[in-house]
C-alpha cells in the first residue's frame, strides 16, 4: 500500500509565488504610469479651460484688451483667477488641481493667476517662436495649503 500523499513541492510553490509577484510588479508599474498620464492630461485640459476663460475675459473687457496689445512676455498683464471667477468667466467648481487633488487658491491676494502678453511673428524675449500675432498665456497655479 502506498500512503504517499500527493501535493506540490516547496520549490513549485515558490516558483508560482515568484511568477505571481513578477506579474503584480509589472501590472502595478503600468497602472501607475496610466494614472500619471491621466493626471497630466487633466492638468493640460484645466490649463486650456483657464486660458479660454482668460481670453474671453480679455475680449469682453475693453481696457484690458488695449493694454494686452502693448505687452511682451517680459512685461505681461497679470489676471487673477479671482477676477475670472468674479466675472463668471471661470467656474470655481472646476478649480481643483488634478495632480495634487487640492483646491486651487483663487483668493484675491496670493492666489493663482495667468500672465497674458501679445506675441509677434519674431522670436520673442522668452525664446518662444511665434508664428503670428497672438495672445500668449502662462498659467501659474497655487494650491490651497
Amino acid at each position: 500500500m502506498n500512503n504517499r500523499k500527493r501535493g506540490f513541492t516547496l520549490i513549485e510553490l515558490l516558483a508560482v509565488i515568484i511568477i505571481i509577484g513578477i506579474i503584480v510588479g509589472i501590472s502595478t508599474t503600468y497602472i501607475i504610469n496610466v494614472a500619471n498620464k491621466t493626471k497630466e492630461r487633466s492638468y493640460k485640459e484645466l490649463e486650456n479651460i483657464i486660458k479660454s476663460s482668460a481670453h474671453k475675459y480679455i475680449l469682453n473687457t475693453t481696457d484690458i484688451l488695449e493694454d494686452v496689445k502693448s505687452t511682451t512676455c517680459s512685461n505681461p498683464i497679470k489676471i487673477t483667477f479671482y477676477e475670472l471667477v468674479q466675472t463668471q468667466n471661470l467656474s470655481s467648481d472646476k478649480l481643483i488641481n488634478p495632480i495634487t487633488g487640492k483646491n486651487i487658491n483663487y483668493s484675491e491676494d496670493g492666489g493663482s493667476y495667468i500672465d497674458v502678453y501679445y506675441g509677434n511673428a519674431e522670436l520673442d524675449n522668452c525664446n518662444n517662436v511665434l508664428d503670428d500675432y497672438d495672445y500668449r498665456y502662462r498659467v501659474n497655479i497655487v494650491d490651497n495649503k
